[in-house]
């Protein structure tokens, strides 16, 4: 760093000198503060699994038990597409008659997570509709990064 004085003549016509002035300076590392904030960035894959579910996991097919008249989601294969642990999956199933036609969509939850790349059988909760499921699709809609273990 480099200083000298710089004076000033006043309005009675006095020199003064007043403290010396920075002319050049080198530039110091990131504050602390700047570093934390850059640490506790949301992560990219975060960020999407935050805004768009749907590109991070898919769901191939569900199980369904049938009570009764009824049908009742239990289970949803769902595949992690990304390189995250990813946890708190919801989103909707579709019920399908045997014919394929769609019967009624219902919300679900999850429960448990998926390791990247992993394709699982999660356990799901949804609502049991009346009448007799064939089949079904599931539309991801909501999930999160697990972190720690």
């Amino acid at each position: 760093m480099t200083q000298r004085s710089i004076a000033v003549l006043t309005a009675v016509g006095v020199l003064t000198v007043i403290a010396p002035a920075i002319t050049s300076c080198t530039r110091q590392p990131a504050p602390l503060r700047a570093q934390q904030a850059n640490a506790s960035a949301e992560s990219p894959v975060a960020a999407v699994a935050r805004s768009e579910p749907w590109n991070l996991l898919s769901g191939s097919s569900i199980d369904i038990e049938r009570e009764g008249d009824s049908s009742r989601a239990v289970a949803a294969t769902v595949t992690n597409h990304s390189s995250a642990r990813l946890g708190g999956i919801e989103g909707f199933v579709t019920y399908q008659n045997a014919e394929g036609a769609d019967m009624s969509t219902v919300h679900f939850t999850a429960d448990g997570d998926l390791a990247p790349m992993e394709t699982g059988t999660i356990r799901i909760t949804a609502d049991a509709i009346p009448g007799v499921a064939g089949n079904g699709r599931v539309r991801i809609t909501k999930a999160e990064v697990v972190t720690g273990e």
